[in-house]
């Protein structure tokens, strides 16, 4: 007698694969657990992380808290929506030294933490290091800056991002592509987006005066301006600058990484 399957029977069989890898990967004992992201242990990185494309791994202390904490949950909700692994491995410095090997594995020790490692293709020697400040909005910056995702950032304009995206391929009329911005500027009423698409505007200027990586240089300076103390209006419009700046990205090649 043939053996039938359906498919909702596959179905159940997959849904419950899915539900034990998860729960094995959420199990680590003492660790503390973020909607949105794995705990990985010395036993689950090396299995997991190169199953993923994109995959962003934080290193800390096994129990983290306050401000880091609060950021790392904030990009992990940010993440989510996207097929990009959001993972911590947790350290213990102390006793057992869980994970301590692997954090000892890219140079890093408990005077390091938080420390974020981009990994991508599945490369575990040559992951991306982060060197920002532990700020959500700014790692996901650099995230964006690496791989070839756009993420929604605050004071964006959609229409705008679509110029930047082509003004910055090669071999392109960046005097036309600035012009259609200045078209499309006419015809925007929102005050923020108005503002939103003159930034937009003078970065343009900027790209056709000193070429695509004046971007990358501009990324650094308000990096380094935003890490000084500023007024709260100040740090909002510097905030606002980098988060048009994002939608300028050159993706690199392997070879460029």
């Amino acid at each position: 007698m043939a053996c039938c399957v359906n498919r909702g029977q596959i179905a159940m069989v997959l849904g419950l694969v899915v539900v034990m890898c998860f729960t094995v990967l959420t199990s680590v004992d003492g660790a503390v657990k973020t909607r949105g992201a794995f705990s990985l242990d010395n036993i689950t990185f090396d299995k997991v992380v190169p199953k993923f494309k994109v995959a962003l791994v934080r290193f800390d202390v096994q129990y983290p808290y306050g401000d880091n904490q609060e950021e790392y949950k904030k990009l992990a909700k940010r993440v989510a929506t996207h097929d990009i692994l959001v993972a911590t491995v947790g350290v213990m410095e102390f006793g057992e030294e869980e994970n301590k090997d692997i954090a000892g594995r890219y140079g890093l020790s408990r005077y390091d933490y938080p420390a974020y490692r981009l990994f991508l293709d599945g490369d575990m020697d040559n992951p991306l290091t982060y060197t920002g400040e532990n700020q959500a909005e700014l790692i996901l910056q650099w995230v964006s800056s690496n791989i070839d995702v756009r993420f929604a950032f605050a004071g964006c304009v959609d229409t705008f991002d679509q110029l930047a995206e082509e003004i910055m391929k090669p071999n392109v009329d960046a005097k036309k592509i600035k012009e259609n911005a200045e078209k499309e500027l006419i015809n925007v009423n929102d005050h923020a987006d108005k503002k939103s698409g003159e930034i937009y505007i003078k970065v343009m200027d900027k790209i056709i005066e000193k070429g695509p990586f004046f971007v990358r240089g501009e990324v650094e300076r308000l990096g380094k301006l935003m890490k000084g103390k500023l007024a709260p209006r100040k740090m909002e419009e510097l905030q606002l600058r980098l988060n048009i700046l994002s939608s300028f990205k050159i993706i690199k090649t392997k070879s460029e990484l």
